[in-house]
């Protein structure tokens, strides 16, 4: 029982160790997903950040300003001069503007592809995270089960021991009675042996008498015993009525009755 106390006990320790490296697996693979998910966020806000400047500058640069229907305004130098934090080369970034509508497009396809991932991110761990809370709860209940068994199992041991050990006595057989009796009269006479003789002789003779006393005395008292029951008869008869006659004659039939018999009994002893 103590062995599969053990077993339980370390079986358990090694549930508690499995969930506990779970859990720190499980947390680290969180973090991680939520890294990277983060880093990829952030990427896509720079580059649509970029995009957009240079989409409203790519706006303003093919800006054209209103005219009055009366007079033409006449254009100067300075009209058509850009900003310094405008002006840059547009054929780095677009040959044609279709390429701009596909980039956009491109862009709000990443999108709604980052949106996607990001609510199937959320999904997933929502899931891990209920995955969780139901093995914590599993191990709850089977770590208070576990307890209560090896409380219920101490309980029996402590409470039992009285039952085991009569049990025991009644399962040990005379061959084993004998010999512990023969290896507990071997120490006594190991032991016995270790003290002087004379002081042994001594004992011996103290041991004898002892007993020699105490047989005279219960001699003694069967004696007293015999006395006072006859005292206490011959009392009695004396403080006794006398017998009458009819008491006289049934004893005198009764001694009669007797003889027939016994004479009956010994002429059928010898006929056999």
């Amino acid at each position: 029982m103590q062995k599969w106390i053990g077993t339980e006990r370390r079986t358990l320790e090694e549930e508690k160790k499995k969930l506990k490296c779970n859990e720190s697996k499980f947390k680290e693979n969180l973090k991680e997903s939520e890294r990277k998910t983060i880093e990829s966020v952030i990427k896509q806000a720079d580059v649509l950040g970029t995009v957009l400047k240079a989409v409203i500058k790519f706006q303003r640069r093919l800006q054209v300003k209103p005219q009055n229907k009366g007079q033409p305004k006449k254009t100067t130098d300075q009209d058509h001069q850009i900003p310094a934090d405008e002006q840059f080369d547009l054929t780095k970034y677009f040959k044609n503007p279709s390429e701009l509508i596909d980039l956009l497009k491109d862009l709000e396809t990443s999108n709604l592809t980052l949106i996607q991932n990001c609510q199937d991110a959320e999904e997933i761990i929502e899931s891990l995270r209920k995955t969780e809370e139901t093995l914590k709860e599993e191990s709850e209940t089977e770590v208070a089960t576990l307890t209560e068994k090896v409380k219920h199992l101490r309980e029996i041991i402590l409470n039992g021991d009285d039952e085991y050990i009569e049990e025991f006595n009644q399962k040990v057989t005379a061959v084993a009675q004998f010999a512990q009796i023969q290896a507990h009269f071997a120490a006594l006479r190991s032991s016995v042996s270790s003290y002087p003789p004379g002081r042994v002789a001594a004992l011996l003779i103290s041991v004898r008498n002892a007993r020699r006393n105490e047989f005279r005395r219960r001699q003694k008292e069967e004696q007293q015993k015999k006395q006072e029951e006859r005292n206490r008869r011959i009392l009695e008869r004396a403080q006794a009525p006398p017998p009458s006659a009819a008491v006289f004659r049934r004893a005198k039939k009764l001694i009669q009755n007797s003889e027939l018999q016994q004479n009956a009994n010994m002429k059928h002893k010898s006929t056999n």
